[in-house]
């Protein structure tokens, strides 16, 4: 059975950290002509900043972020980030591939959706 929830547990943090360095290498071994500029935007972007202060970066009360997970299984995540009273972003919406077709990318971007109106952002 799939379902998404809110993150909640600092195993469900993990998960979603791992994801998100899957993701990474995905595209680097998708776009192998593309390596180094996938690199320079991970630095740019502070990603691995942004994963160790996780909690007050992706969670209540300035983000929040969602797992997919399939029999229990964490297979997918996207994440809220606040840029400023009413404006936030989606960050790295990522479903590993064993999961695509479940509709879950869909799920995790309507949950994200509504809790983005929910506190408030335009």
């Amino acid at each position: 059975m799939a379902h998404v929830e809110t993150v909640q547990t600092e195993s469900d943090i993990h998960a979603v950290k791992g994801m998100v360095w899957e993701f990474f290498d995905l595209m680097k071994l998708r776009y192998p002509d593309m390596v180094e500029e996938i690199d320079a935007y991970v630095e740019d972007q502070d990603v691995a900043g942004q994963l160790d202060r996780f909690e007050e970066t992706f969670l209540m009360p300035k983000g929040q972020c969602f797992i997919a997970r399939v029999d229990g299984a964490a297979v997918g995540m996207v994440m809220l980030k606040r840029q400023d009273d009413e404006n936030a972003e989606l960050n790295r919406m990522y479903v590993r591939e064993a999961a695509r077709g479940l509709g879950l990318g869909r799920r995790l971007g309507e949950a994200l959706l509504a809790e983005a109106r929910a506190m408030g952002f335009k």
